[in-house]
């Protein structure tokens, strides 16, 4: 999973790595970071910050969290505290791409990741969904499209709402499913009537 920040319940999640005898050291460090990053802000709200303290070992944690889809990463142990640092994983990165920050570079560039993070999986999102539009002008090259790929996405055409599914479409489970707001031509010859349609993202119901 990969949670935009916008939506992620937690923006930053921050794994203390200690044992016994570090332990209060490194969670009164935790406990002072998350405080600083929780008083920040990231599109007029405040960061969501958690610290997973559990007692379980710290790639565990760490791959939990990468399967829950959190946005940025925190590990923090003795050695990064005698530097002042964070160990910082993204999750539009690899898992294995981490790398260490001062703690203030950290928690001043916190909002411009979570930014980056925000616009990169925008960005993506936007590129696979325009690769799995395909463009037609007519009832048969919908009908040959939707027959022959193993994996349809969406058909760009034009349809006169009014106009009734026949047995084609309904065999192939197929139908107007979106009407896009920003189309430069909003009208075009219907694939169905032959009159004036509207632009139309045709697709499969399941």
């Amino acid at each position: 999973l990969r949670l935009p920040p916008a939506v992620a319940p937690h923006q930053v999640v921050i794994n203390p790595i200690y044992k016994d005898a570090t332990r209060d050291k490194v969670m009164g460090f935790v406990g002072e970071l998350a405080a600083s990053l929780r008083a920040k802000t990231w599109r007029d709200e405040k960061i969501r910050v958690h610290i997973d303290d559990r007692d379980i070992r710290g790639g565990e944690k760490g791959w939990d969290q990468i399967k829950r889809g959190v946005p940025i990463r925190l590990d923090i142990g003795p050695k990064d505290i005698e530097k002042n640092s964070v160990f910082v994983g993204r999750r539009d990165k690899q898992p294995k791409d981490k790398s260490g920050m001062e703690r203030a570079v950290f928690e001043n560039q916190c909002a411009d990741i979570l930014s980056e993070i925000q616009d990169t999986y925008l960005r993506e999102a936007k590129k696979k969904r325009d690769s799995r539009i395909v463009k037609v002008s007519s009832k048969e090259e919908l009908v040959q499209y939707f027959t022959d790929t193993e994996d349809p996405g969406w058909v760009q055409t034009y349809w006169d709402l009014e106009s009734s599914l026949d047995a084609e479409f309904k065999k192939h489970k197929i139908s107007p499913r979106c009407l896009p707001l920003d189309h430069k031509e909003a009208s075009g010859t219907c694939i169905a009537s032959g009159g004036t349609g509207r632009a139309v993202l045709i697709g499969r119901s399941y």
